[in-house]
């Protein structure tokens, strides 16, 4: 830098060209505060040298010409800002623009922009000043490769990224023209890195497929960032730098900047109202900012300017409501008072948590004496009426009356308060003048609700087109884009918006859910910014550049904790930030109430009237204390208890009919069983369940003033609808034939069992009716999901089968195949859809936690909970069949049929018909952050925990399996209490082994059927040997008896022949004596022939 000054001015001092080019490359990037110890130090080391203050001439006239076209103000410290840019690109390939959000890091490069480009069209002497052209992008908005370009790895086809699409044609051009590449997003070493050949002598961007991109001299690469904690060295060393400072801008220019845009008309707004209101910002702001950020609590931090704009937001309704200001200048000042200390009040008070709001009521009060709020309740309980009286009155006269109506469903009951009311004018306020609105609070206090109904009231009204995006872990910017697109309409070739007519609010819950990545960047966050900031969005794949107009975003989050993260302040600055507060105690006695007591308005007896505020009020005391005393850990993720729960069991209170609650009894045992589906079904160990019991005795003592036998009332627990399946009418009701409901689960089972080849082993144990019973009074309620949680083997999809089969539903389970993907399972869902929504089909659909083989398919799941329907599923084609099919269905429930009208049909068609259950083991972290990423899961489904079979379970389930072995029946009966005692007491030797060893042994109800299979297969391998070896001595006795009969049988021939052996005998003996004799003779004659023939020779 000190070389380039010394050829640009050889003369010069080259103490002065170091000095020159010290400052030049560190004062922008310096604090205010350090300013003074820098050119402390520098005249220290050059304590002789004197530096004449450059001066930039044209440059700076220019600058102020523009702002002042441009209607900004003239603010010193910006415009020595705006020419430390203008220096820095002079000696500087790649530029960093750092400082905090409100800072006017945008408007310093626009305005340097305009200016150069406007002394280039006078024609200015100095080359230096060209035409400017900038091209903004996010980086963070979208993935590596759609940055820089990827190949496509099905058909090897190289595909520009939008920096590198850029980059090209910014190199192309020929001319002296200007170019300035602005990646306005944070930086990191996941994408900077790809730019260090960039940013060096090089000037070259080198892409993955080999190619390599020359700069040209003329372009610039200008970063535009919050801070660089993430940055690394090697980039930031690259770059020149320069820091803005909110502090030194302040709210002042832009307060008066919008007092002289927007009140340019002396008679809708006189110059002595101007003047006031002025003087209001003067002598307020400071002081309420200074009180809210010293005293005062916000769950989402805000900005000062973000505080202040929201003034004046709101100011700006007022004045285009009221259209002018008339009487004595006295009047006028007094009704601006009223008006900016309401604004002021919700401004800056808006964004706080109760208890700051009523402290920050004071500060209002104090400000504006004149304005003479009420004070009986704080400021934020009061409107300004502008219409008639010009004087404040309470919401309350704004809150209208709430009228019940039996043939609306449970969900589009909406009961007006206070609250509800308040927040729902400020949004409306706000939408008017298409501003932007953050809403947050503790989970369950109705921020979605407060949105919804708004936006379908405004709907109603056809000003308003919603679009609802339910965020969470998985939320990706590419598909965020997608929800977004595919509800604009094309009006011009780059220009898009909504019907005409009509303007577009993106309702985007759950905003802070994504995930964060390794160095802090919500990527679906940066795109809604980039959409935000620039009222646009690039088409992925052509990365050409869309206009959205006429389109609001409503954001909507609990504050940052767990799964949910800090959204960076970029985004949130733009918004109005409201907290809405938790509702008191008798603000939800009166919602329910007005709820419970209509329902029971409608044929319920006056006795069972008369319990309305006894359940009401013991429901709300359930939820405060359950709040209090069982506080969710890492065992018990799932204890988030919030007001869902409180309406999840009024809801099912008025799933019964006049005819089966017909006393107070009854009535206050459906009380008890539904908040034990509600609250009890969720707790995971006897001590939590004990607490809660004993609760419940209190609540029954205390608020219903009956009695009850303790032993038997939770046994007694058993409401459903099963017994009036093949009624016309099916109503829940107390069920107290027992023995009724067993025989009806068995025919159903032995029905299910005849009409499926995969036959199902059930034993209907006393868990497991009640586990049939909770199924079914999800599976009975529109919207009804459910989350069984147990390890394997507990029984939960098979009581999932039988009770949809009993139900005459349809059971759909999906079948994981090779190359089953994410795009399979859509598939499978849009199917799942189309019958609930189309065919008006009842479906239970099961998901285990061994299906989920990629986390996107809970993201799709997480949709459906939430909102009934998955961004971009429906494809043309099958939303000409959704209009097609759904049409009649509009026809014949007298609704006109227009595309919006059919498509909100079958969105509640779906969520009516189309139940969710889903299957999910305890053992491991998994179910816990799948809870935490996704919230839906735990907010939308009823939680069904299975704990360990107790010992009569187990004792049935073996005497079931039993029963076909060949035994005796005390021997079987002691066989049954023999395996249950071996599981039982391995249980305890397994949970003895984690206390002490911290190692985890699994028994499961497998381990227990395992447990009895090996049982009887030993038996019966056993039972074989004995046989065998039974049958092999069988056989050698009856070879020893054969053998015997015949030695005794050729005994008795011996006998019998024995007589004819003696004679034999004697005969010999006889033949013998002769033989011998008739020898001798022999011989005699032998020996007288020997002779005669020796006397012959």
């Amino acid at each position: 830098m000190a070389g380039s000054l010394k050829r640009e001015n050889p003369n010069q001092n080259e103490d002065a060209v170091l000095i020159s080019a010290m400052k030049d490359a560190n004062v922008p990037k310096f604090l205010k505060d350090d300013l003074p110890l820098f050119s402390a130090i520098i005249q220290d080391l050059f304590p002789s040298v004197e530096i004449q203050e450059k001066q930039y001439g044209d440059l700076e006239v220019t600058i102020k010409e523009i702002l002042a076209d441009k209607d900004l103000q003239l603010h010193a410290p910006f415009i020595i800002k705006v020419i430390q840019l203008y220096e820095t690109f002079n000696v500087r390939f790649g530029v960093m623009l750092v400082g905090p959000t409100g800072s006017g890091k945008t408007t310093c490069y626009e305005t340097l922009q305009d200016t150069m480009t406007t002394l280039r069209e006078k024609n200015h002497a100095n080359q230096d000043f060209q035409t400017v052209k900038k091209i903004v992008l996010n980086p963070k908005s979208i993935s590596m490769g759609e940055l820089y370009g990827e190949v496509n790895q099905l058909t090897q086809e190289w595909f520009d990224g939008l920096a590198s699409k850029v980059m090209r044609m910014a190199a192309q051009e020929t001319g002296e023209d200007r170019t300035w590449v602005v990646f306005d997003g944070p930086v990191d070493a996941l994408w900077i890195e790809n730019m260090n050949t960039v940013l060096d002598d090089n000037m070259t961007l080198c892409l993955a497929n080999g190619q390599r991109i020359k700069l040209r001299p003329e372009m610039r690469m200008l970063f535009e960032v919050q801070d660089l904690a993430v940055a690394s060295p090697a980039t930031v060393s690259r770059c020149g730098m320069v820091y803005l400072t909110a502090e030194e801008m302040g709210w002042r220019p832009f307060v008066k900047t919008w007092i002289k845009t927007f009140f340019k008309d002396e008679n809708l707004f006189p110059e002595v109202c101007r003047e006031h209101i002025q003087m209001l910002f003067e002598a307020t702001i400071d002081v309420g900012l200074e009180f809210m950020r010293t005293h005062c609590t916000e769950p989402i931090k805000t900005t000062d300017l973000q505080q202040v704009t929201s003034i004046c937001n709101f100011f700006e309704f007022f004045i285009d409501y009221d259209k002018g200001f008339k009487g004595s200048d006295d009047e006028k000042k007094k009704l601006v008072d009223c008006l900016f200390a309401w604004c002021y009040a919700w401004g800056i008070g808006g964004s706080l948590e109760q208890a700051s709001k009523d402290k920050f009521d004071q500060v209002v009060r104090d400000q504006f004496k004149s304005a003479q709020i009420p004070s009986s309740f704080t400021a934020f309980d009061y409107y300004f009426d502008l219409k008639k009286e010009k004087i404040f009155k309470s919401w309350t006269f704004k809150v209208p009356n709430f009228v019940y109506d039996k043939d609306l469903s449970y969900f589009d009951l909406m009961v007006p308060t206070t609250d509800t009311t308040k927040y729902q004018f400020c949004m409306e306020t706000l939408l008017a003048i298409e501003k932007p609105l953050f809403f947050t609070g503790a989970s369950g206090v109705g921020k979605s609700a407060v949105i919804a109904n708004t936006l379908a009231n405004l709907k109603e009204k056809g000003n308003i087109m919603p679009i609802n995006i339910n965020m969470s872990a998985q939320t990706s910017s590419p598909r965020t884009q997608m929800s977004i697109e595919e509800k604009l309409e094309k009006k011009k070739r780059t220009l898009f918006g909504a019907q005409p007519g009509k303007k577009i609010a993106i309702f985007v819950d759950d905003i802070n859910m994504p995930a964060v990545e390794q160095y802090g960047a919500q990527p679906p966050i940066e795109l809604l910014r980039l959409f935000l900031d620039k009222k646009g969005l690039y088409q992925r794949g052509e990365w050409a550049w869309k206009d959205v107009e006429d389109t609001t975003i409503i954001a909507c989050a609990a504050p940052p904790s767990g799964g949910r993260a800090v959204i960076t302040p970029r985004f949130t600055r733009r918004l109005n930030m409201f907290c809405l507060p938790e509702a008191s105690q008798g603000t939800l006695s009166t919602i329910f109430s007005s709820i419970m007591k209509g329902f029971l308005g409608t044929g319920f007896a006056e006795k069972v009237r008369n319990l309305e505020e006894a359940s009401i009020n013991s429901t709300i005391e359930i939820y405060i204390k359950i709040q209090e005393d069982l506080r969710p850990t890492p065992a018990k993720f799932h204890y988030l208890f919030n007001l869902r729960d409180v309406s999840k069991v009024v809801q099912g209170v008025c799933m019964t009919k006049p005819v089966s609650i017909q006393n107070e009894d009854t009535f206050m045992k459906l009380w008890v069983n539904e908040s034990f589906r509600v609250f009890y079904d969720r707790l995971i160990n006897d001590e939590d369940r004990t607490w809660f019991k004993d609760l419940i005795l209190e609540l029954i003592s205390k608020n219903f003033k009956l009695s009850c036998d303790k032993e038997t009332i939770f046994d007694e627990l058993k409401f459903g609808d099963l017994l009036k399946l093949d009624s016309p009418v099916q109503y829940y009701e107390f069920i107290s034939d027992k023995n009724k409901l067993i025989k009806t689960l068995h025919s159903g089972l032995d029905e299910f069992n005849m009409s499926n080849s995969n036959k199902m082993n059930l034993v209907l144990f006393n868990d497991a009716i009640d586990h049939i019973l909770k199924i079914g009074r999800v599976l009975k309620q529109p919207r009804g999901h459910i989350m069984l949680i147990g390890v394997g083997g507990s029984g939960k999809q098979s009581l999932i089968r039988l009770v949809t089969y009993m139900r005459g539903m349809d059971f759909s389970q999906v079948e994981l195949t090779k190359g089953f993907n994410v795009d399979s399972f859509k598939e499978y869902i849009k199917g799942l859809m189309k019958m609930s929504g189309i065919e008006q089909k009842g479906i239970s659909f099961v998901m285990t936690d061994t299906q989920i083989i990629n986390e996107a398919f809970i993201e799709n799941l997480n949709n459906l909970l939430n909102t009934g329907e998955i961004p971009n599923l429906m494809l043309p084609e099958d939303k000409d069949e959704i209009l097609n099919g759904v049409r009649p269905i509009c026809v014949e429930r007298k609704i006109i049929d227009t595309v919006d009208n059919i498509n909100a049909l079958f969105v509640n068609l779906v969520r009516e018909n189309l139940h969710i259950c889903l299957c999910m083991s305890p053992v491991g972290e998994t179910l816990r952050v799948r809870c935490r990423q996704f919230p839906s899961l735990v907010n939308c489904c009823t939680i069904d925990w299975f704990s360990e079979w107790p010992p009569d379970a187990l004792e049935a389930v073996a005497q079931k399996f039993l029963a076909d072995v060949d035994i005796a029946e005390d021997v079987r009966s002691s066989c049954s209490q023999m395996v249950q005692l071996f599981h039982t007491t391995t249980q305890d030797a397994a949970e003895k082994f984690k206390n002490e060893l911290r190692r985890v042994y699994y028994v499961t109800p497998t381990s227990y059927l395992e447990l009895i299979s090996t049982f009887k297969a030993l038996l019966d391998k056993k039972r074989s040997e004995v046989l065998a070896l039974k049958e092999r001595y069988a056989s050698g006795f009856a070879s020893l008896v054969d053998t015997e009969k015949n030695v005794m049988k050729l005994q008795r021939d011996l006998e019998d022949l024995q007589p004819k052996l003696v004679q034999a005998g004697k005969d010999t003996e006889e033949k013998l004596v002769k033989v011998m004799k008739e020898t001798e003779a022999a011989d005699v004659v032998k020996q007288k022939v020997a002779s005669e023939e020796a006397d012959a020779q």
